[in-house]
Parts: structure tokens; sequence; C-alpha cells
């Protein structure tokens, strides 16, 4: 379950039982349709789910259909209350599980090359996103990004995050919430 903001807008880095808790802590493991029903709460951020559906659906059709994603970022923040504005994008670091056959990756990167370049998905699908196949070296990627996402830059509060199942193929559905939420903001 993905908590609420804490006082100062941020998702808390841990549960209320103090950072000794392990169950209760960020990464936050939720499922798509949860975080698009929490955090589509303005058009613009609806704007920016379905651009991130959109990306999702690109990576699955290259093949690409087992491991986690991490959210952070201003999107899983107050980002109106605390700046007064929307939010720019949705800061997305995919961790994928390694194929049997190597060459099947290297394949599947070289034939997607743009779906890797951060440039091209920030431009495209306004998503600052960063993909890496898990393996024995992804200890380092993994504690970057983790403590990345878990301060605000400004600030240097602690902040939680949020974790997607990249197996769990429910993109049209969460195209349908934010299509009956769409109808309510007109």
């Amino acid at each position: 379950m993905i908590p609420d903001f804490n006082n100062v807008g941020l998702l808390p880095p841990y549960g209320y039982e103090g950072p000794q808790e392990i169950e209760n802590r960020s990464p936050y493991p939720s499922t798509l349709i949860d975080f698009v029903e929490r955090f589509s709460t303005t058009p613009q951020r609806g704007d920016l789910l379905q651009n991130f559906i959109n990306y999702r659906k690109s990576l699955r059709a290259t093949g690409l259909t087992s491991g986690i994603q991490w959210i952070g970022g201003s999107f899983v923040e107050d980002c109106e209350e605390i700046r007064k504005r929307p939010p720019d994008d949705i800061d997305v670091v995919n961790f994928f599980y390694p194929f049997d056959d190597k060459d099947k990756w290297r394949e599947l990167v070289g034939g997607n090359i743009d779906l890797f370049n951060p440039s091209y998905n920030k431009k495209t699908f306004n998503c600052d996103a960063y993909t890496y196949e898990i393996n024995k070296n992804s200890i380092e990627y993994i504690a970057y990004y983790l403590t990345m996402f878990s301060h605000q830059r400004r600030t240097e509060n602690w902040k939680g995050i949020v974790q997607l199942d990249f197996s769990e193929a429910s993109e049209n559905t969460a195209e349908e919430i934010l299509q009956e939420r769409r109808v309510a903001w007109l």
C-alpha cells in the first residue's frame, strides 16, 4: 500500500514504526492500478500517467515482461503543494530480470535502442527513465538509484518511492481509470 504524504508532502521513507520496520518501507510495492488511482489527481498528472502507460506498453512490446520499476521524483510527492506546480515528468528505473540467452538481451536492446535512451524517453513519454538488466553487478545501480530517489534534492528530506511489478499487464485497465477521471475533470 502506498502511504499518504507526510507533513512535508513526501512519501515517508518507512512506516509508522520507524526505520527498523522491515515490512512497511520504501520502495512501496504497488499494482499499476493502485498507482494510477493514487496519483491521477489532476489532468496534468493524468497526462503523465498516460505517457507512462504508453512507455510500459512500448517496453512490453519488445518482449520485456519480467522485472520491477521504481517510481520516484516529484511525481510521487505533493508537488502541487510543495512547488506550487504539477510534476514535469515521471522518474522511472526499470530493473529487468536476465534472459537465459544473453544474445537475446543484446538483440532486444540493439533493436529498440530508443527505448533505452533517457533523452528519447523524456521527450516521447515524459519519463526520466533508465533501464538495467539485473545481474551480479546490479547492486551498484540499485544502491545509486535508491539513494537518488530517497532524498529530495532541494531539502535533502528523506522520502519514499513506489515499486511496480512489470510482469503485471494491467495497462488497459489503468487507461480506463484515467479516461473516467478525465471525464470527471471536464
